[in-house]
């Protein structure tokens, strides 16, 4: 693969990067906007101000007239809000640049927070919110992070937010945030597809230049204090869940954040994995089971999870317990460990497969790293992986006796 263009325009980082092959391009931006930059214990305004961007601009003042655009261009255009970023993008024919470009001047940098559909978005996003949080696993999963992380850490914050807490938001609210957080200086655009380079620096210029940077976002520090080790929550659900933590604020090197990922690889995320063997295809008392290395800020999360019916949770626990203890003591075959670490090098390899994918990588990557490596390079990276490396950077966040194990089981009939 070909070297990205990386520059910035009054601040804001563009990438651009070329595939002729294909008549299409992708478009991402990353906003450095979201939950977790919100203050106070209620929030839910950067959620409110994503929907309601789509409802107008001084251009185009309706949502319908956004909706002509896109359908008469071909143009695809949404938007997700997290607690670290706002995310928007577009898909649209190589010959559609100009309206795509405009839909982005018009709907990210001016839209107009029209009061009329403050009452129907407010109720839209009522509906987003009872759905998400009408599923047990999702009230589970907020639990158990509220266990281990505090239960007023900006990190626990969903992206949908608090209705009742929207409903307070003003047209002025909505302005301000959007003047303060929505600058070239805290954003990044990703641009992938059949394009001339010169011509979208040139218009891209046109769309950020004299737009003002006077205001760069900043979360509060990060911290985490586990309650219980052993954590149990009880909701209206026909399964129980399992979750195995591991926490620290260790900093991990770019390579050992590869070692985590193919440790999860190993424990459980793969047909082949050890748990998988075990508790599937030895014991059935599984469907299936998985693994994960994260990050949030500086808080690292190994997390191990799977569930079954509650009978079964008690010789889950006791299994994985047992044999994550006997890999830290025993380690892997060198001969092993090299096979794991070459099939996720291929399957590295074969991660870019769409444009629209390698737009929102290498842009994530420049907006959370202020870098970008491409496949190979990360094979390369990731071949310098020794096996005492390896089993040294696991030991540094799976301590046994550290092991956090949190359950959602059945309401008692009683109950």
């Amino acid at each position: 693969m070909q070297k990205p263009l990386v520059f910035n325009i009054n601040q804001a980082k563009i990438v651009l990067y070329p595939i002729n092959q294909f008549p299409t391009i992708h478009i991402n931006i990353f906003v450095k906007a979201g939950s977790w930059y919100e203050t106070g214990n209620q929030w839910g305004a950067f959620h409110y101000l994503e929907h309601l961007i789509f409802q107008g601009s001084k251009r185009y003042p309706t949502n319908q007239a956004l909706e002509t655009i896109k359908q008469n261009h071909g143009i695809n255009f949404n938007g997700s809000t997290g607690g670290s970023d706002m995310n928007f993008y577009l898909s649209l024919p190589d010959s559609k640049i100009k309206p795509a470009l405009e839909i982005i001047d018009q709907f990210i940098f001016n839209p107009i927070f029209n009061p009329i559909n403050f009452s129907r978005e407010l109720s839209v996003i009522a509906q987003e919110y009872y759905k998400y949080w009408d599923n047990p696993y999702n009230r589970f999963y907020q639990k158990s992070n509220e266990n281990i992380l505090g239960e007023n850490n900006f990190l626990n914050r969903n992206g949908i937010g608090q209705p009742e807490f929207i409903k307070g938001l003003s047209q002025d609210d909505l302005v301000k945030l959007h003047s303060r957080y929505f600058q070239p200086q805290n954003m990044v655009i990703s641009i992938t597809g059949n394009f001339d380079s010169e011509k979208i620096k040139k218009s891209l210029d046109k769309i950020l230049n004299f737009k003002k940077n006077n205001f760069t976002p900043k979360f509060n520090k990060t911290s985490f204090r586990v309650k219980q080790k052993n954590f149990n929550y009880q909701d209206k659900s026909e399964r129980s869940d399992i979750f195995f933590s591991w926490v620290t604020k260790n900093k991990f090197s770019y390579q050992e954040k590869i070692s985590l990922n193919i440790a999860s690889f190993i424990f459980a995320r793969s047909t082949n994995s050890i748990l998988f063997q075990k508790l599937r295809q030895e014991q059935g008392l599984v469907y299936d089971i998985n693994s994960s290395f994260t990050h949030s800020k500086d808080i690292n999360f190994f997390e191990i999870w799977s569930s079954s019916e509650n009978k079964n949770i008690d010789k889950i626990t006791d299994i994985v317990q047992s044999e994550v203890k006997k890999f830290l003591q025993s380690g892997i075959e060198v001969k092993k460990f090299n096979q794991i670490r070459q099939y996720m090098n291929y399957r590295t390899l074969m991660g870019n497969d769409s444009i629209s994918k390698i737009s929102y990588d290498i842009g994530k990557q420049l907006f959370y790293d202020n870098k970008i490596r491409l496949p190979q390079e990360i094979v390369d990276i990731a071949n310098g992986i020794t096996l005492p490396k390896f089993m040294t950077t696991l030991k540094e966040i799976i301590i046994p006796q550290e092991t956090i194990i949190s359950t959602m089981t059945p309401i008692k009939p009683e109950q």
